[in-house]
């Protein structure tokens, strides 16, 4: 299954498939090599999820949707929420006041609530967002 766009990692631009199935995040738009897509210039990958093999996995190449299209989760927020963050285990969650990066969450100072469930980022520390 192609990952959400929602889950990608801040300084994530691009999103690939390679043939065993594996999907990436990039940094820079990759290139395609043998059966798998390269970083450019060692710039950042992340794994982003497991897939089915694919044999036409250099269709797959996607650049990162406008801004427009990514903050659409903001408009299901509720009027007070400020942030969003992800903790470690995956959950999101709205806050009304910026909260701070602690062990493995974010500590929020005043109303916080759940957003969604979603897959675990790899990075979730780098998950703060500020509403658009």
């Amino acid at each position: 299954m192609k990952p959400s766009w929602g889950h990608a990692p801040r300084w994530a631009d691009w999103l690939a498939q390679d043939a065993s199935g594996q999907w990436w995040w990039y940094e820079r738009e990759p290139r395609a090599l043998n059966a798998r897509w390269v970083a450019v210039n060692l710039k950042s990958k992340q794994l982003a999820g497991k897939g089915d093999r694919n044999s036409r996995w250099r269709e797959t190449l996607q650049e990162r949707p406008l801004p427009s299209t990514v903050d659409q989760r903001w408009r299901d927020a509720p009027e007070w929420a400020r942030w969003l963050t992800q903790s470690a285990d995956g959950t999101w969650w709205w806050h009304k006041n910026k909260p701070m990066r602690c062990e493995l969450e974010w500590g929020s100072f005043g109303r916080c609530e759940p957003a969604e469930d979603a897959i675990v980022d790899y990075d979730w520390s780098d998950s703060l967002e500020a509403r658009p």
